[in-house]
């Protein structure tokens, strides 16, 4: 990893969602998308102090009211290069509107003088 400024998160904060496995189970969730390192973070509660890192698993759906974030196979042929992921904004019958999830961040600049303070 490297040092950076800004917040590697797509979502300012964490979002209202669900998480839907493949069999249909769902659960109602608040989090949020580390793009950098293509995770996802979540909450039970949104005043919950308690912060979980879920392993990378092909077989979860995130979801939020306006996206839907999609796991890319390897044929895949939606945009992103190598991320794994994009969010999806709309699906009808004949098309689909995707994109990849982006930050700003910047690499960080050390100091030329040392600080100091009177």
């Amino acid at each position: 990893m490297f040092d950076f400024e800004g917040s590697p998160y797509y979502e300012n904060d964490f979002v209202e969602g669900k998480v839907t496995n493949n069999k249909g189970e769902s659960e109602d969730l608040y989090f949020c998308f580390n793009v950098l390192d293509e995770v996802f973070h979540i909450k039970k509660n949104l005043n919950s102090s308690k912060v979980y890192e879920l392993p990378d698993a092909s077989d979860l759906l995130f979801s939020t009211k306006d996206c839907k974030y999609l796991r890319k196979d390897k044929n895949s042929n939606l945009p992103g290069g190598s991320q794994k992921y994009v969010l999806e904004f709309r699906n009808e019958k004949n098309y689909q509107v995707v994109g990849v999830p982006m930050i700003d961040v910047f690499p960080a600049i050390p100091n030329s003088t040392p600080l100091s303070f009177y």
